[in-house]
């Protein structure tokens, strides 16, 4: 069987299409990681190994991470509301009042920071303003509507 040069031509135009997809493979590839980690709030550490498999792991593993992050928000978010709801509503949960609400205010900026797209460590310094400390339940306000209250924010 003899190799003629049209034969070895279409062999390297067959390469170089080859080349050119996996080229176009790994920039979707790239694209997808810059997505992931912009809307996901995820790092995503590069792979050890330059390999479709590596990338194609990584991105996998911060898919997870970032879906279960926003999952526990969004049941943590749920679980507030209702410790809240009942606080409100049931007059033998009514002491749980204030720590019903710190949880749903803790909750809501759990949330707030997923969308958007900003990590932050939960406050632990006691003079943090934004940590509400020794709260005492007085009783439900009549004089204000609920949907009045507002959270106040240190500036």
């Amino acid at each position: 069987m003899s190799i003629t040069p049209k034969a070895i031509q279409d062999l390297i135009d067959e390469l170089e299409a080859s080349k050119q997809s996996r080229l176009r493979a790994w920039s979707v590839l790239q694209r997808l990681r810059m997505v992931l980690s912009e809307v996901g709030s995820v790092a995503i550490p590069p792979p050890a190994k330059k390999t479709f498999d590596a990338e194609g792991e990584a991105l996998e593993h911060a898919l997870r991470k970032s879906s279960r992050l926003r999952n526990d928000a969004i049941k943590s978010l749920c679980s507030s509301v209702r410790r809240f709801r009942d606080a409100t509503i049931k007059e033998e949960r009514k002491g749980d009042y204030p720590h019903a609400l710190q949880a749903l205010w803790i909750a809501l900026d759990g949330a707030e920071d997923l969308i958007q797209n900003t990590r932050t460590v939960p406050p632990k310094s006691e003079n943090n303003p934004e940590r509400l400390r020794q709260t005492v339940f007085l009783g439900i306000r009549e004089d204000k509507n609920a949907s009045d209250v507002v959270r106040e924010r240190a500036s």
